[in-house]
């Protein structure tokens, strides 16, 4: 298997993790391996030709146990007890931790039954950059490599694959690249994705124009560097390039649903709203083509049309917490307010620090009066974003309606220092500064509100600086 596929493991590798397919990871743990000299395989028990069940293969992974283990000898020796279920005990069941719902045998074989209840019900932990393994990850099979640059360009490779070690494996293939000067493409594409991964998207793209040109029949890299082109805003490369990924091939979904996007952001919506639906057309259960294509319709005025492509993307997908929140913005614009209270919770649910969708809800809890729970979605908006100036807004505004005209105006000159064009925010300030008889601030922020460029804080600015005469 070497000589096709290198395999990785964790710097002083999983400890006791035990997951659904470590089953020959832990029995090269075993003493009975090790001490094997490689004659225990996994065909030393199993034949995938022939699986036996229930008592047929309890007998037979005995069996196999006793050939190095003969009961009798060891049972008079005092070392065993009379029981004949190896496996039973040696290699017991247990719950998974990747799959908490999934029971496995353990194939660490061990003098002694692990302590604990294996099969007791475990939390799931959910994957996050917070629980994902980060750090160095080492060579695990084979266990060495030819001393050579293409060994070490690989090695290097392994640590940023995953992001597992992104601050050192970055800056260490990228010197490899440069001492080595390998034909492969793959190489600088995947310097390129750790490299965007990590924010570095001004210098990720080099890297793919590199891959590109060490490849420039691959439809994958072609795409990847026109995503990296459209990120960037350099919207007329990210065109040609994407254009270039479909001829290259023509049913590529991805390249299309990129098209689309970038053609939306050049303001070529109808062209935009083709590329999307050919995305669509060639892989109809991606949930995000689905989802641009109903933010396109939806800036067009098209709700309802945009409400199919929203719930289509949230039937596709329902654990994703910003398709719902996108669909339960519309419900709530449309006035259907008990579905989309329900998109907003189910949304905070599955993500609670969701600042977006918590203020969203709170704009829609005020709008229909409920004003002690949109507080509440206001100010854990506020908690998971301090930064979100349209969460300390409406906080101000929520305040200063319960008569707190410090606490207003405080959350409201939060808002503008965070957004200055935020002009609803200069107008409510304003109008909270007037109430305190700060009437020289008040003539500032409302003259702001009525130079900017939302059409109802303008207004209401204006009417307002006009009865008072200014």
């Amino acid at each position: 298997m070497g000589d096709f596929r290198l395999t990785f493991d964790r710097a002083g590798g999983m400890g006791d993790r035990f997951e659904i397919a470590y089953g020959a990871y832990r029995m090269r743990q075993s003493q009975c391996f090790l001490k094997s000299e490689g004659k225990l395989r996994c065909t030393t028990c199993h034949d995938p030709h022939n699986i036996p069940r229930g008592e047929t293969a309890t007998a037979r992974y005995n069996a196999v146990c006793r050939d190095c283990h003969p009961l009798p000898q060891i049972v008079s020796s005092g070392a065993h007890n009379a029981g004949a279920n190896c496996i039973s005990c040696h290699m017991p069941k247990r719950r998974t931790g990747d799959a908490v719902h999934v029971v496995m045998t353990d194939h660490l074989i061990q003098r002694r039954q692990p302590a604990g209840d294996l099969l007791a019900e475990k939390l799931e932990v959910r994957e996050s950059p917070e629980t994902a393994y980060r750090g160095e990850v080492v060579l695990y099979y084979p266990a060495k490599l030819a001393g050579t640059g293409e060994s070490s360009l690989y090695l290097a490779l392994a640590q940023i694959l995953e992001w597992s070690n992104l601050k050192n494996g970055l800056p260490q293939l990228a010197g490899l690249l440069e001492k080595y000067r390998p034909q492969r493409a793959d190489f600088y594409a995947d310097l390129a994705d750790g490299l965007t991964a990590s924010g570095q998207l001004a210098k990720a793209i080099p890297y793919f124009e590199e891959a590109a040109r060490r490849a420039p029949d691959s439809a994958i890299i072609v795409r990847k560097l026109g995503s990296a082109q459209m990120e960037a805003g350099q919207l007329a490369r990210a065109e040609a390039t994407l254009r270039r990924a479909i001829a290259l091939a023509p049913e590529d979904a991805g390249a299309w649903g990129m098209l689309g996007q970038v053609l939306w952001r050049e303001n070529g919506n109808a062209a935009a709203k083709t590329a999307l639906g050919k995305a669509i057309s060639f892989d109809p259960e991606f949930p995000q083509w689905h989802d641009s294509l109903g933010t396109l319709l939806l800036t067009e005025g098209d709700a309802a049309a945009a409400e199919k492509e929203f719930r289509e993307a949230v039937r596709i997908q329902p654990g994703n917490a910003k398709l719902r929140s996108n669909l339960a913005s519309l419900l709530a614009s449309r006035n259907q307010i008990a579905e989309a209270r329900y998109q907003f919770e189910q949304s905070v649910r599955l993500k609670p620090d969701f600042a977006e969708a918590r203020l969203n809800y709170a704009r829609m809890l005020g709008l229909i009066q409920e004003t002690g729970e949109a507080e509440k979605q206001v100010q854990a908006a506020i908690a998971a974003d301090p930064n979100m100036a349209g969460a300390h807004q409406l906080w101000g505004a929520l305040l200063a309606t319960r008569g707190d005209l410090e606490g207003a105006k405080s959350e409201l000159q939060t808002a503008v220092r965070l957004q200055p064009d935020l002009w609803r925010a200069h107008f409510e300030l304003g109008v909270v500064l007037g109430r305190v008889r700060d009437y020289a601030g008040a003539e500032e922020h409302l003259k702001l509100a009525a130079q900017g460029t939302d059409p109802d804080a303008k207004a209401s600015a204006q009417q307002l600086l006009q009865k008072l005469g200014r």
